[in-house]
Parts: C-alpha cells; sequence; structure tokens
C-alpha cells in the first residue's frame, strides 16, 4: 500500500499546475485534468495505478508517493544526522583576526585591535587538519575565513595556512576549497594570484554593500573616514575578471532601500561574461526594526530588476533548502586564539565559546556545545510539521537564546 507523501504538495500559481516534494525539490508540471485527476485520488493514490500507471509509477520513483510503512519523520531526521555526521567533507571556518579596517554601525563583533592568530595556534589548526585528512573516508575539506576582517591575516595566517592544506590535500587526493567573509576593501590583484597559483581559482568572497555611493560610504567607514564604495567595486569586477565567485550580499534597511537602485545601474556595466560567477542576495540589518510588505515589494522588484539583467539573485525573504552549517558536527569555527565556535552569527566572546582547540589539534567541545548539539531534534511539534525538510527545526541558537519551549514554533515565535 502507498500514500502521497505528506511533505508532497499541490499548487495551483495562476492556473498553472504542479505537484511539489519538500523532502527532494521534485516538481512535476501538469494540465489541469491530470492535476484534478491525482488530487481526487489522494486519499487512497493506489487507485490511480488502475487508471494511469505510467504516472502512478513515475509519482512512486520522485517521492510523491511512499510506501505506508514509511515513517517519513524518522526518515526525513536521520536524514539530516547523515548530513550533520557526513564523514566525506569536513568545513574549519577560521578568524585569522578579530581586528577590522571599517566601522560599520550595525556590528555585532567586539573589534580587537591588533589580535591575530600566533604560530601556536595556527600549529594546532595544522595538526587538525592533519588529522581530517588522515581518514580515508575524507574526500573535500573547506578551509574558508571569517572574522574581524580576515584578509589582514593574509600573510600571517592565510595563505600559510591554505599552502600547508593544499600539500596536505594533494598528497592524500582530497579536494579543498576555501572562501572568505570579506568587506573586499584589501580584496588586491596579488591575493587573488596567489589564490590561483594554489589552485584555488574558484574561491569564493562574500561582500557587502550597504548601498550605493552615498549610502555605503556614510555607512561603511574606513580609517580616517576614507570612502570604500568605489575601491570595493573595483575589487569585486578585478576578482570577477580573474573567474572567481562573487556573493554579493545587499545590507538593507528602511532608510537606504531605495539607494540599491543606484547599486543595480553600476551592476549592469559588469559584461555578461563576468555575471555567471555573481550571486547577488539582499539580507536586512536586523537591528534596524521589523520588515514591512513595502520593504518587500521594493527587494522584490529589485530582484526582478536584477534577473531580467542577466544577474543571479536570492533574499531573506525565502526558506533555503538546507542545514544550517552551524548545526553540522563536521563544521567548527576555530578563532585567532584557539577558542571553538559553532556560529559566525555571534559574538565570539568567552560567554559563546563551545571549546578550545588543543596543542595536538583535538577538538575540546563544552557543555554548550553538546546542548546545542543534542537540541535540534528535540521540537515534536517540528517533527510533525509538513515544512520540516526546509526549515529543519529552525536555528538551534535562536532555540537556546530565546528559550523557546519545545511545543512551540521557532518560526512562528520569531514573527511575533
Amino acid at each position: 500500500m502507498n500514500k502521497f507523501s505528506k511533505y508532497t504538495y499541490f499548487l495551483n500559481i495562476n492556473g498553472l499546475y504542479f505537484i511539489y516534494n519538500l523532502t527532494n525539490g521534485q516538481a512535476i508540471a501538469l494540465n489541469s485534468k491530470i492535476y484534478e485527476r491525482i488530487k481526487s485520488t489522494a486519499s487512497s493514490i493506489d487507485k490511480l495505478n488502475n487508471i494511469h500507471p505510467d504516472l502512478y509509477k513515475n509519482l512512486h520513483n520522485f517521492g510523491f508517493v511512499v510506501d505506508t510503512e514509511i515513517d517519513e519523520e524518522q526518515s526525513l531526521i536521520e536524514s539530516f544526522k547523515r548530513l550533520d555526521k557526513n564523514p566525506e567533507y569536513f568545513n574549519i571556518i577560521v578568524n585569522p583576526t578579530l581586528d577590522c579596517n571599517l566601522n560599520c554601525w550595525y556590528c555585532y563583533e567586539t573589534h580587537q585591535k591588533g589580535s591575530m592568530m600566533n604560530q601556536p595556534v595556527m600549529d594546532s589548526v595544522k595538526k587538525l587538519i592533519e588529522t581530517k585528512i588522515s581518514d580515508n573516508k575524507l574526500k573535500q575539506l573547506n578551509v574558508s575565513f571569517f572574522g574581524g576582517e580576515p584578509l589582514l591575516g593574509w600573510n600571517n595566517v592565510i595563505y600559510p595556512l591554505l599552502s600547508y592544506a593544499k600539500t596536505q590535500c594533494e598528497n592524500r587526493n582530497i579536494t579543498l576549497s576555501t572562501g572568505f567573509t570579506t568587506n573586499g576593501v584589501l580584496l588586491q590583484r596579488p591575493i587573488l594570484k596567489k589564490l590561483a597559483e594554489l589552485g584555488l581559482e574558484k574561491s569564493s568572497f562574500q561582500i557587502s554593500l550597504d548601498g550605493n555611493r552615498q549610502c555605503h560610504d556614510k555607512s561603511r567607514v574606513g580609517i580616517g573616514n576614507k570612502p570604500t564604495y568605489d575601491i570595493i567595486m573595483n575589487n569585486i569586477l578585478l576578482a570577477l575578471e580573474e573567474n572567481f565567485n562573487i556573493s554579493l550580499r545587499f545590507n538593507y534597511t528602511p532608510d537606504n532601500i531605495f539607494c540599491f537602485k543606484d547599486v543595480i545601474e553600476d551592476l549592469k556595466s559588469i559584461p555578461l561574461a563576468f555575471r555567471e560567477n555573481l550571486r547577488c542576495n539582499f539580507q536586512k540589518i536586523w537591528q534596524s526594526g521589523e520588515k514591512s510588505e513595502n520593504l518587500k515589494k521594493n527587494v522584490f522588484n529589485y530582484i526582478n530588476e536584477l534577473r531580467d539583467n542577466g544577474f543571479n539573485v536570492g533574499s531573506d525573504f525565502i526558506f533555503h533548502r538546507h542545514i544550517c552549517y552551524a548545526d553540522k558536527e563536521n563544521s567548527i569555527v576555530i578563532n585567532y586564539n584557539g577558542d571553538l565556535f559553532k556560529c559566525t552569527a555571534r559574538e565570539f566572546s568567552n560567554g559563546n565559546r563551545k571549546g578550545v582547540l588543543l596543542n595536538d589539534g583535538t577538538l575540546k567541545w563544552n557543555d554548550k556545545y553538546f546542548k546545542r548539539m543534542n537540541i535540534k531534534y528535540s521540537n515534536p511539534l517540528c517533527l510533525k510539521c509538513k515544512i520540516l525538510p526546509i526549515c529543519n527545526g529552525g536555528c538551534s541558537t535562536n532555540k537556546l537564546e530565546k528559550k523557546i519551549p519545545t511545543t512551540s514554533c521557532q518560526r512562528r515565535t520569531n514573527m511575533l
């Protein structure tokens, strides 16, 4: 006996008919007659096998229909756990420094002037890398960089670590990848050249803009109030010309939302050949107040304009089909001083620390780490929810900080 998956949805969008499965992202477009026929047999789908066996077979093959004996909630959680612990992949996010060359008003980090990862901590990171790549199951190692402004530590930390990781990965036939969350001011040709020499020419850079030239230069203040908009835009184009990937984040507020019209005009000067390596993303600065329908309308208008001009673009209004890196056991954050964290969206303070990196490269986790990892799938309301495949139970950090009861929906709580 079979049944429709609880994660299968029937969609009628402006007279276009679809069935869509949240678990695997499969979708089928149907004409109205077949759509209604399938929908009419939803409570006894096996009847469809007698009417349209080929269609029935495809529904089963693509996961729209499942065996009645399958516990879909448990199967989904098990798939999440396999991703959490996937031995073929390991992600290390390194903060070379918590110092920064800008002073953005909304930054949640406490900048530590002059801070830089020292040689003993770097040696411990190298030992961790050596331990991970010695595991015969590992196929890909990602070493990315956050901060502070990570490129302040290019010479002292980043290049030495990537050079070491590249050599070790090549010896074991393991793929090495890297990425940077940077303000883009220091992203210059010598850095790009060195990355290319390491075979890391597909590195990605997440860079933010706070509006057009006027808005951005008021918000993202450099040393001596030096303007940064033109510097960043020029460096973005330079990276695109060298075939690197750019994730360009538009930090919007109710006050600067109209400034992005000018940013889009500036982006239109980027040659079409380079646009495929550029992904734009709208993210609201959370300190600027609640979202509104007017904000949404402006964002969606910009999204449509960007897409019409050949740009890839997303926004923070949509669900994302992925498990947060911070909830995965195979992903860690190492601060410049050797402290361990899971999430880069919180201050790197002693109170948020989840453990320490020992001299021999061992990860020593504390009770906060285990509380975080244990809370992920603890909400029975989440397990019964039809959008669990694209929500994953929500942010574990929020669950702990807001002490959200296991009988409440985190997303609904966040909207109240």
